[in-house]
């Protein structure tokens, strides 16, 4: 993922995709890389949010924001050479990564930034693959579908349109 933020070739950020894949980001991904859960509707997002919400909780209660182990996995920084580097951390939506180059006096020549909300609502991503095909039969499918969306990252504005696609 740096290696593409970086290059300044691309336009990574604008629609990322890793060997053709768009994989999701956040509290369902965590969970589902530590646990091997195979269903992901929006019950079990916001499951997976209220779980990770719990195990934070127990974490700062027993006094552990000082422990290195404990967050490993949360932060993660890369050196690309002089003057470039790059960062990741895991947020709330999903990893959020960052990478910088610096001229010869030190002044920032190039900034990029990889936000989760990308991955997850890129064309081909997870919430498109979770709408798609869908099958509509009321008012009560059209709130499932906002909670579904809702469930990836409830800070998302968006517009919901839907429209018949055959005969009824």
């Amino acid at each position: 993922v740096v290696a593409r933020l970086i290059d300044p070739q691309a336009a990574f950020a604008e629609a990322p995709e890793l060997a053709g894949r768009v994989p999701e980001t956040g509290v369902w991904a965590r969970q589902v890389s530590r646990h091997r859960h195979s269903s992901a509707g929006a019950v079990e997002r916001l499951l997976a949010k209220l779980a990770e919400l719990a195990e934070l909780l127990c974490w700062i209660e027993a006094g552990e924001a000082e422990d290195e182990a404990a967050d490993q996995d949360v932060v993660a920084s890369y050196a690309l050479g002089p003057g470039r580097g790059a960062a990741a951390v895991e947020c709330a939506r999903g990893r959020l990564h960052h990478a910088i180059e610096l001229d010869a006096e030190g002044r920032v020549r190039r900034f990029e930034f990889l936000a989760p909300t990308e991955w997850n609502f890129h064309p081909r991503g997870p919430v498109a693959g979770s709408l798609t095909g869908a099958r509509l039969c009321g008012s009560a499918d059209r709130a499932a579908i906002e909670a579904m969306i809702s469930s990836f990252d409830p800070c998302v504005g968006y517009r919901l349109a839907v429209r018949e696609m055959a005969d009824a």
